[in-house]
């Protein structure tokens, strides 16, 4: 049986702003040109994972119940629908990576108009006595969850790719390629977080640490295979 939001609204308040900031945690840590890379078709840029899990409660709760609604941006649509086929066309999914336009800033402004939105539609007494309007919130929320987790996945691959090693959450003294930068963020010193070990310079070390790369991706946990 569905139940109308008017019975638990600042419980789905808290969920949403706490799913949304969530999302945004995740990417937090990454430069803007890592939420650019797709370095398989597998791989979704984290700017395309943040700007579809927006389009999904712009698209499926704003557009129907917001009288007046108006888009962030006309194209948003077709960039980041992924195969909800009845919703218009869309960008290849191979072509996601392709897209250094929007700049990630605006991707971010998109999200905060969403969320604005939302939040007067969690707070419009006569919205929340619409039962099917729950189901399609929690709906996006478990959407928005679930790329979470792609999210996690596709950074991780994203990064193994890149020749410097880059750790998501570098240590103050992180190795890369033998050599050392002093001006990273503190971490808590987990092992998850620990700097790679120097393995000194030349074209041998260079070597290694390709060599040690390869393996680190064999080990790379197996990707879900979860619709986008």
């Amino acid at each position: 049986m569905q139940h109308a939001l008017n019975t638990q609204p600042e419980l789905y308040l808290a969920r949403y702003r706490a799913v949304r900031r969530q999302t945004e945690k995740l990417c937090a840590p990454l430069t803007p040109e890592d939420t650019v890379m797709q370095p398989m078709v597998d791989v979704s840029p984290p700017k395309w994972h943040l700007g579809h899990t927006t389009w999904f409660f712009e698209t499926f709760i704003l557009q129907p119940h917001v009288s007046g609604y108006k888009h962030f941006h006309p194209q948003y649509a077709f960039l980041f629908n992924s195969y909800y086929n009845s919703m218009g066309s869309r960008i290849a999914r191979s072509d996601r990576g392709t897209l250094s336009r929007p700049p990630l800033q605006d991707i971010y402004a998109y999200r905060q108009h969403v969320d604005q939105y939302m939040e007067k539609v969690l707070a419009d007494t006569l919205l929340l006595e619409k039962p099917e309007l729950a189901a399609v919130l929690e709906l996006g929320l478990q959407h928005e969850q679930q790329h979470q987790e792609l999210l996690v996945t596709d950074i991780k691959y994203i990064l193994s790719c890149n020749p410097l090693l880059p750790a998501y959450l570098p240590s103050p003294a992180t190795a890369v390629l033998g050599l050392f930068s002093e001006k990273q963020p503190k971490t808590d010193g987990s092992p998850c977080q620990k700097a790679f070990t120097p393995l000194g310079t030349g074209a041998r070390a260079s070597a290694l640490t390709m060599s040690y790369r390869r393996i680190r991706c064999l080990y790379l946990p197996l990707r879900p295979r979860l619709p986008r």
